[in-house]
């Protein structure tokens, strides 16, 4: 066959060979023309391409494809016109694979060897003996031959770089399917976990819910009482001044201090101290205006108000007073039970979420706290949840991503432990580079050897139908993502997690 293989790849030789004669003396090309008259190369004919001037030579180079070798005189317009030709055709026309032979009568002109040195050419035929029939043969055939090798493997080159763009173009591809494959896993995965959540939100909700609802209840009744009450209130002070500067101690005290809610430790011990130092002025109803004190905020009741509890209708006043301190203390309860349910919502909103917000320099401790919150309700009975957090520079993050490291390591360690155990979440700073966020749970441990497959995409030690084994996989995107490190060390009793996540420089300042 009248091709050149190289492996399954194929290059057919071409239907003719083209060789350009560039010379000013006709008599040289008719010379040339009658020792290639019937030649033929490889079974192909040779097309003789006369120029008689570097002008022309140019007009053909630009016009026709595959001009395999050109026979170049030195000296045509100019001594060096040849040589000028031979620069041009590499440099500019960037043509490497056209097979260049100079000739000249002239060789003393330019040394031989200065030529072959400076200049990219096939052959340099200097000397009139050369200039046979058989020398031109041989030197153009073999000037042919090495064209055709050089074309063979541009062409190879050219084609295997087609087939690497073409797999660069579908390995690109494959990696957005692959993209849009894990993000969709990690929507099923999130879907799931919420799911797993249903009930600890719905009572986490439930619990704030309850709360509003109560204290507004009771708003209400209180603001009836006062209502009905404030009207006896004025005219009490309106006709008499004797209580006047317990009712301005009073509003001093309530615009001044916020009421515990009842029944705490603290209004306890608040009513004690009061007792101790009220007791000794035998103040008629003791025990009544203690309690209508401790409900208004009272911690030291100045010495010089005490004769004012004597007055008459003193206690009723105090109860009056104390409608407004219960309402205060209605009211802090419904801003701290509101605070809950939108830290709730929006922690649930940030989980949920698969949009790509900006990093925020967030208070990990706080951060953490907002995923505890679900896991409240489905930790079991015979485990032990203990927050280790010491203080900590906050560290810029992706919320919603990283709630989905939290929420994956917690519940890997939840289930390690198969009900019974501590469960230990740690916040501190690692180093002065990084601060540190460990889950760490009192389970049987992890097998040496499963160790170092435990972030390989689809591996799981869990049972059949507890974990498709990317979790581990996602959250080290993530903590890579955010430029942050995970290790493992495991025995039996003791498996630490432990995420590194990087501290601004500026917060160390």
């Amino acid at each position: 066959m009248n091709t050149s293989g190289v492996g399954e790849i194929t290059y057919d030789l071409p239907n003719e060979w083209k060789i350009m004669i560039v010379d000013d003396e006709p008599i040289i090309h008719k010379v040339i023309s009658l020792a290639f008259k019937q030649f033929c190369f490889r079974e192909r004919k040779v097309t003789l391409l006369h120029a008689f001037s570097c002008q022309e030579a140019i007009q053909f180079l630009e016009r026709q494809n595959q001009i395999a070798v050109a026979i170049i005189d030195v000296l045509m317009e100019k001594d060096d016109s040849g040589l000028e030709l031979v620069n041009y055709i590499r440099k500019e026309l960037r043509n490497e694979t056209i097979r260049i032979i100079l000739k000249t009568s002239q060789a003393n002109f330019i040394p031989p060897t200065q030529v072959v040195v400076n200049y990219d050419i096939q052959d340099y035929i200097y000397h009139k003996e050369d200039f046979s029939f058989e020398k031109l043969r041989t030197v153009v055939s073999l000037g042919l031959k090495t064209w055709f090798e050089l074309e063979k493997v541009n062409y190879i080159v050219d084609l295997k770089n087609q087939q690497i763009s073409e797999k660069e173009q579908l390995l690109e591809t494959l990696l957005k399917k692959l993209e849009l494959a894990q993000l969709n896993l990690l929507k099923l995965e999130k879907i799931s976990t919420l799911g797993y959540w249903v009930a600890s939100i719905s009572h986490e909700l439930n619990t704030p819910a309850t709360v509003v609802l109560a204290n507004i209840r009771n708003i209400g009744g209180l603001m009836t009482n006062l209502l009905i009450r404030l009207p006896t209130l004025i005219s009490l002070l309106q006709n008499s001044q004797e209580l006047q500067p317990l009712v301005d101690y009073v509003f001093r005290v309530l615009l001044n201090h916020s009421p515990l809610p009842s029944n705490s430790k603290i209004e306890r011990e608040r009513k004690r101290n009061l007792e101790q130092k009220l007791s000794q002025y035998g103040i008629e109803g003791l025990h009544q205006v203690i309690s209508k004190l401790s409900i208004l905020g009272v911690e030291e009741f100045p010495q010089e108000m005490v004769p004012f509890l004597n007055k008459p209708d003193s206690i009723w006043v105090l109860e009056t007073l104390a409608i407004l301190g219960q309402i205060k203390n209605n009211l802090q309860l419904l801003d701290i039970a509101a605070y809950r349910s939108i830290n709730i919502i929006q922690t649930l909103k940030q989980f949920a979420s698969f949009q790509e917000a900006p990093p925020a320099l967030t208070d990990l401790e706080e951060h953490m706290e907002g995923i505890l919150l679900f896991f409240k309700h489905i930790i079991p009975e015979g485990l032990t949840l203990v927050r280790d957090f010491k203080p900590t520079p906050p560290v810029p993050i992706v919320a919603n991503q990283l709630l989905h490291v939290w929420a994956n390591l917690i519940n890997n360690a939840i289930q390690a432990m198969e009900g019974e155990g501590t469960l230990i979440i740690r916040i501190y700073p690692f180093d002065k580079q990084f601060a540190a966020v460990e889950v760490c749970d009192t389970g049987p441990g992890i097998a040496p050897e499963n160790i170092p497959k435990l972030f390989e995409p689809f591996f799981t030690t869990k049972k059949v139908g507890e974990g498709m084994g990317i979790g581990l996989d996602f959250c080290k995107k993530i903590i890579e993502k955010h430029k942050g490190q995970i290790h493992v060390y495991s025995e039996p009793g003791n498996t630490i997690f432990r995420v590194l996540l990087p501290v601004p420089q500026e917060q160390l300042e």
